[in-house]
């Protein structure tokens, strides 16, 4: 039986058990609730009666979590029978107890998990419950993320959340505020503004300000550089208190050594598989409220702030005045320092997912490009390669309409192709061809269906769009259709266009750009280094760059898109006069 992502067994369940049939009209979603104590060391749930989502908004609470392997797996006690989760799940499920108990919660745990309240042998069933997670976790009450897994390797004693927790508390308050009062806000009372100088002489002295930049503690960029300052406190000092200057550079105490057991309790928190996973897109930005789960450490959602700071900050560090920062510091520290630029250089990609991630939360609005999504994001790991796909429709505008579909026949190539097809009704223009010029990788799909698996970086050629001229010509009736040919074996594009010339004398321009001679005297042209002598130059009905085409027994394939050049405006007079007309190609 062919799975969304392996699981656990659990024969002996289903052969005491059975679902029942969700309503999709209903849009109708399991959920359970979770027992506050254990019953012989395992946590015990039962199911309740089936709910349309509409129904339940607000009222459960929703996990995202990475699974790790289905050998890898735990007990638990579903409806009075052992059912076998994913041992990371079980590992969420405790610290979400511990949350209920810490923070004295009456109400009832209700929750709606992937693995438990979607039938795994029901390939209908979870294509559809697939395709409603977006309204699942944009109508939860909260949705609690598991950064820890059972077997972490951390390599700090301290827990990256107390960081980001202070750096929020610090983003909030104000930098002194934390520092010097701990539970003791800013207010009109209490400016404080004696610190002033003492915070500009540590901006100043790294270069992110100058002199007599703030009036006010309550300027926005004053706590933000504040809490940069704080954060170069504990990072260099163990401690967000603040000191002068030249305490700073002469620091021997313990102190110094703890604070890099705190830098490097951050990056084991970036290093924690869950920011990579592509199902955790959807639910961290759909989620109205999150928390974050690290090891029996909980921080509430409004920590994303803080959270791209730091991986702000932590791109900086090369950056960082190191050589005046360690100063006087023990050996010890400074070799903590050497390992530490190592450790972010190798997750500097890391630092940048993550705050690509929080900052897209920010922003969202649910009528995003997918195009725009998938390369985005294109870097996320899926045991199931279709969730390259699946993992961010929800994320997108409606229109694009591509079903979810995990059934055998549906294949890697059949997804590319579907929602390169459906990308091209939902826009009408051929934007998406600029994605195609990306090296593919091992699937065999036509040359104008993009990779969304291909992770290769595509070096930007900075092309110049069509002139206004042409404007008319890019946002006409594109026409195009899709098509399977004779033989089964390959999908067509047809499209309307306008050839210009052939390309001629090749000129290497660099390692990626090359500039050709557009015979019969048509001037010349930039485009990608791929472009060969004999290569076509085309302008395509619904483009907005002029495209390089080879022309093979079959039709043409895309190559590279090209600069618009001079010669293009003598061909706008003559478009516009009916002297030159589109004519129909296939592309395949």
């Amino acid at each position: 039986m062919d799975e969304i992502f392996s699981t656990p067994n659990n024969e002996n369940f289903y052969a005491k058990f059975s679902y029942d049939d969700l309503d999709p009209d209903s849009r109708q979603i399991r959920l359970i609730r979770i027992g506050k104590e254990l019953s012989e060391d395992m946590i015990q749930c039962e199911f309740l009666p089936l709910q349309g989502l509409d129904q339940a908004q607000g009222s459960y609470y929703t996990l995202s979590y990475c699974a790790g392997s289905p050998l890898k797996q735990r007990q638990i006690l579903l409806n009075g029978l052992i059912f076998n989760v994913f041992d990371n799940l079980g590992h969420a499920l405790l610290q979400i107890l511990d949350f209920w108990k810490s923070e004295k919660l009456e109400e009832d745990c209700i929750l709606w998990i992937d693995q438990i309240c979607i039938n795994q042998r029901n390939i209908a069933e979870r294509s559809h419950q697939v395709g409603l997670m977006r309204d699942i976790y944009s109508n939860t009450r909260q949705t609690f993320i598991c950064l820890s897994t059972p077997n972490d390797r951390r390599s700090a004693a301290s827990n990256g959340l107390h960081l980001i927790n202070q750096i929020d508390r610090c983003l909030r308050q104000g930098w002194e505020g934390i520092a010097d009062h701990e539970d003791h806000p800013y207010n009109d009372d209490n400016p404080r503004l004696e610190v002033f100088p003492r915070l500009e002489h540590f901006l100043v002295f790294n270069n992110h300000t100058r002199p007599g930049q703030y009036t006010s503690y309550k300027d926005s960029d004053y706590r933000v550089d504040g809490a940069r300052i704080g954060l170069q406190n504990v990072l260099t000092r163990g401690s967000m208190a603040p000191c002068s200057f030249s305490s700073l550079l002469t620091e021997v105490d313990k102190a110094s050594i703890e604070a890099y057991d705190l830098w490097n309790s951050f990056y084991d928190l970036v290093e924690s598989p869950w920011w990579r996973r592509a199902w955790i897109h959807q639910e961290f930005i759909c989620s109205p409220e999150v928390a974050f789960m690290y090891h029996y450490s909980y921080v509430q959602g409004t920590s994303t702030q803080a959270i791209s700071f730091l991986c702000s900050e932590f791109e900086d560090l090369q950056h960082w005045n190191w050589g005046k920062l360690t100063r006087g510091v023990p050996e010890r520290a400074r070799l903590s320092a050497v390992d530490i630029r190592k450790r972010n250089t190798r997750l500097r990609s890391d630092l940048t997912a993550i705050k690509s991630l929080t900052k897209t939360k920010e922003i969202w609005k649910g009528e995003e490009d997918l195009k725009e999504i998938l390369i985005q994001f294109r870097h996320c790991k899926s045991s199931d390669p279709r969730d390259k796909i699946f993992a961010f429709l929800g994320l997108a505008r409606p229109c694009y309409g591509i079903n979810v579909d995990y059934s055998k026949e549906n294949t890697m190539e059949a997804v590319m192709i579907d929602t390169a097809k459906n990308i091209f009704m939902c826009d009408r223009n051929l934007d998406i061809l600029l994605y195609t010029i990306r090296t593919k990788g091992s699937l065999q799909l036509p040359s104008w269906v993009p990779d969304w698996t291909s992770t290769t970086t595509l070096v930007n050629g900075r092309f110049s769009e069509l002139p206004v001229d042409f404007q008319h010509f890019q946002y006409d009736d594109i026409n195009l259709r899709v098509a399977q040919s004779i033989n089964k074996h390959d999908w067509t594009l047809r499209v309307q266009g306008l050839q210009i010339g052939s390309l001629q004398n090749r000129r290497q321009i660099s390692d990626w750009y090359a500039a050709f001679d557009i015979e019969p005297d048509q001037g010349g042209v930039r485009c990608r280094s791929s472009a060969q002598e004999g290569d076509e130059l085309w302008l395509l009905l619904g483009a907005k760059y002029p495209f390089v085409l080879r022309k093979n027994s079959e039709g043409h394939t895309i190559v590279s898109e090209a600069d618009s050049t001079s010669m293009l405006g003598r061909l706008a007079s003559r478009i516009c006069a009916g002297q030159e007309v589109a004519q129909e190609i296939v592309l395949h």
